[in-house]
């Protein structure tokens, strides 16, 4: 009865609870049933009581409403069987989907200008925030782009270090903390003056670009 499509993200509880009816074969409720439902295939999925199957007494309406079901940390795709505690050939099945949140918005927490020298580091840190409906959204790897001011790569770029001490355009950052927010690796200015910008991409394609200047070095 209930949707054979459920869908949660993970460490929620998925809305629907899988519900199906009974019928006696003269077609009348079939009131007192055992109905069996298993959580079947490679998943971190639970009932509320935190087991894979449990069985569920039709009411005077013939009908069987699972538990709550708790997603678990496990994203992907898994079924739920409901049979007949008593004829197991009897039964129906739901397919159930387990996806990560996905920010939909970045934004730079300190809001302040990028600005360096050549030759010199970005004046300050870098944080931005990820968030989805409004909220912080912990675990996610934002990657970081500098590019031309057009929006293009380039060579004079300035540019991030990595862990081997090569100077890198684009880097993937930690996953952003409890609170949503990741704070950038040092940016080097490199050798170059002039408008650059600074590309955050989030997993699900939503961007966010920090114009970045890059001022002529003082004359001696």
């Amino acid at each position: 009865m209930s949707s054979r499509q459920m869908t949660a993200y993970l460490g929620e509880t998925f809305a629907i609870r899988p519900q199906t009816s009974a019928l006696r074969v003269d077609a009348t409720p079939g009131a007192g049933v055992q109905v069996v439902f298993e959580i079947r295939g490679t998943t971190q999925a639970r009932f509320s009581d935190d087991t894979r199957t449990v069985s569920v007494t039709t009411d005077r309406r013939g009908i069987a409403t699972a538990p709550v079901i708790n997603a678990g940390q496990l994203a992907g795709r898994f079924t739920i069987r409901a049979s007949v505690a008593e004829h197991p050939d009897v039964d129906t099945s739901f397919t159930a989907a387990i996806t990560a949140r996905t920010a939909d918005q970045l934004t730079h927490v300190e809001g302040s200008p990028l600005e360096a020298t050549v030759g010199e580091l970005l004046n300050g840190p870098v944080t931005v925030a990820a968030t989805h409906r409004g909220a912080p959204l912990e675990g996610v790897a934002l990657t970081a782009t500098v590019l031309d001011g057009a929006g293009e790569p380039a060579a004079d770029c300035p540019y991030f270090i990595d862990a081997a001490g090569e100077p890198q355009r684009t880097l993937t950052l930690a996953p952003t903390g409890r609170d949503g927010t990741v704070t950038l690796a040092d940016l080097f200015a490199g050798d170059t003056a002039g408008a650059f910008l600074v590309r955050l991409t989030a997993p699900g394609g939503v961007l966010l670009d920090l114009p970045l200047t890059i001022h002529p070095a003082p004359a001696d």
